[in-house]
């Protein structure tokens, strides 16, 4: 048999359905809605099939179908294929056999081609099966993904949608709605509102959220899901693994690998500040830590200096005397288990008491990593300080106290530790007394520019739902958009030649976007087509801005903060 309902097909016949076929079928498994159709299964002929083909058709009962491409090497954990081969919407009968011929023969265009190539997929035995299925009459569309490709948060689900059919989104044709979600507590975090009305209500994000997070169950594995709704019910048109999370785990959640996690701990940034205000060399150190430790966005980029000239600093302060700033880290330490080994209830006073000694902990926690990494690959350092910095660097010990911390505040006050690691000091503090305060708002914070902001002689760190309309990040030349893929850099290059900066990027474009510094657009969502290919490639990208097309010319030298998602004119 050489065509198979959807419904008869599983995640085991990959090589005769391809990985969308496959998928879809094993959807069915799980109960969640596809739209009905067909699968013409890898190698098969359609000139020697066309009466069964019809059948086919004629049993879904309807005027028009999808036909989609279905590699047998498609969808995999690290290879996406997003938009290389071909599909086409909205096909009557009439047109079926030649759509479905097309499809077949994508595999072998240029773009396909380039991609297997860049891939190491070349000489791998790749053929095309063809998935057939019934048009929905789409009130609204989008996509899914149940882990943030960007942040990689593996509690956080994002979905972007739009009016219409769903091609318009995965291809950047429009820049959707965007909505985080948080999966355990389950609420909606963000919403982007980029249509003239919000597409999705609340109760349809959370719908949507919950066959999103089966569906991520079921696989066992984060998904990338495009979905559709006709009024009154979602339909799944497609699920696959999501490519761009790594080869490795990267999802970070034990708590001794907090300091991976970019979104840590506000209020201990705020109060590191004002603690190291007096110096700007720690201040600088701080911006450090924080930027290759925590990589909070906003904050590294604006405080450091050259490496150069950094590692001068660090030299010069560091290596006389030796082991300064690592024994600092350890009396630190010290402090903080002597102070959270006392018994009885603890003041709010004894609270901000360690709150203190932990801010300074983690902004000479950045000096004390530079220093052991000089004595560690110093010709002049012994084999047993190599040793004892060898042991240091590897203790992760150092963080469970952090912990411990939020942990008893949390247990002390009923409220979760995430929300905990969102406040700002004055939050905390008005929390352990007992004071009410705005919980979702705090919650939302999660997802926002950090601005770091310089103002008649002092430095203010602001987060998103706080700051004022600041001249330094609101300049006239600034742009923002979404930050598709980031390298934790300001890159700055050339439109036109290192920087490409589109209405919007294309399947066809794969050799550009891996050859650019860096991509923006003016339209689009991270869950694009695009996003994906320059996740994939680790190009530096800003998708959605609107108007950078109209704002960069050719030949105009260009500053991107992809870490806040600005792109602004530096000198020509």
């Amino acid at each position: 048999m050489k065509i198979r309902k959807i419904n008869n097909l599983n995640k085991d016949d990959v090589l005769i359905a391809g990985g969308k076929g496959a998928s879809l079928g094993e959807l069915t498994k799980a109960g969640i809605a596809i739209p009905p159709g067909f699968v013409i299964l890898a190698d098969s002929k359609v000139e020697d099939m066309e009466k069964e083909i019809i059948a086919a058709f004629n049993e879904l009962s309807c005027d028009l179908v999808a036909v989609r491409s279905s590699a047998t090497v498609e969808d995999g954990k690290e290879d996406a294929w997003a938009g290389q081969l071909e599909s086409y919407l909205n096909v009557p009968r009439d047109s079926l056999l030649e759509k479905i011929k097309l499809c077949q023969a994508s595999i072998f265009s240029p773009r396909a081609e380039y991609y297997r190539n860049q891939k190491g997929l070349k000489s791998a035995n790749i053929s095309i099966a063809v998935v057939v299925q019934k048009m929905i009459n789409s009130k609204f569309s989008g996509v899914a993904f149940s882990v943030h490709p960007v942040t990689k948060e593996k509690n956080q689900l994002i979905i972007e949608a739009g009016y219409g059919l769903g091609e318009s989104i995965v291809s950047g044709e429009i820049t959707p709605d965007s909505y985080i979600v948080s999966k355990k507590p389950k609420n909606v975090l963000s919403v982007i509102v980029n249509s003239k009305s919000q597409v999705l209500d609340e109760q349809q994000i959370l719908e949507l959220s919950d066959i999103v997070i089966n569906i991520e169950n079921h696989f066992n594995f984060p998904c990338d899901v495009e979905w559709t709704h006709d009024g009154n019910k979602f339909y799944i048109t497609q699920s696959r693994p999501i490519t761009t999370l790594g080869k490795k785990d990267v999802l970070i959640s034990t708590p001794e690998e907090w300091t991976k996690d970019r979104f840590f701990n506000a209020f201990l940034v705020e109060e590191s500040l004002v603690l190291l205000l007096r110096d700007k060399f720690f201040l600088k150190e701080l911006g450090y830590t924080y930027k290759n430790g925590i990589t909070v966005k906003g904050i590294g980029d604006y405080l450091l200096k050259s490496e150069e000239d950094h590692m001068k600093m660090i030299k010069q302060r560091v290596l006389k005397p030796k082991f300064n700033f690592i024994h600092k880290i350890n009396r630190l330490e010290q402090n903080i288990k002597t102070e959270l080994s006392k018994t009885g209830k603890f003041s709010v006073d004894d609270y901000l008491k360690i709150f203190k000694t932990m801010s300074e902990h983690l902004a000479y926690y950045g000096l004390a990593k530079e220093e052991a990494e000089l004595i560690f690959n110093s010709n002049s350092s012994s084999v047993e300080d190599k040793m004892y910095i060898e042991k240091w660097r590897n203790d992760k010990s150092r963080w469970h106290p952090h912990d411990t911390l939020w942990q008893k505040i949390s247990k002390e006050t009923k409220v979760h530790v995430e929300e905990i690691h969102n406040m700002l000091l004055d939050e905390v503090t008005a929390l352990l007394k007992g004071e009410e305060i705005n919980l979702e708002k705090i919650a939302a914070r999660k997802h926002t520019v950090w601005s770091l902001v310089q103002k008649d002689g002092l430095v203010a760190l602001y987060l998103g739902d706080m700051s004022p309309q600041i001249s330094k990040r609101n300049m006239e030349n600034d742009l923002t958009g979404q930050t598709a893929y980031s390298n934790g850099k300001i890159v700055t290059g050339i439109v036109g030649e290192d920087i490409l900066v589109v209405k919007k990027t294309h399947p066809g474009m794969i050799e550009e976007i891996r050859k650019a510094k860096a991509v923006v657009t003016d339209e689009g969502g991270i869950l694009s087509h695009a996003a994906i290919v320059a996740r994939e490639f680790k190009v530096p990208t800003i998708i959605g801005t609107k108007i950078a097309t109209e704002k960069f010319k050719k030949g105009d030298r260009v500053e991107i903060d992809t870490e806040a998602g600005i792109v602004r004119l530096a000198n020509k």
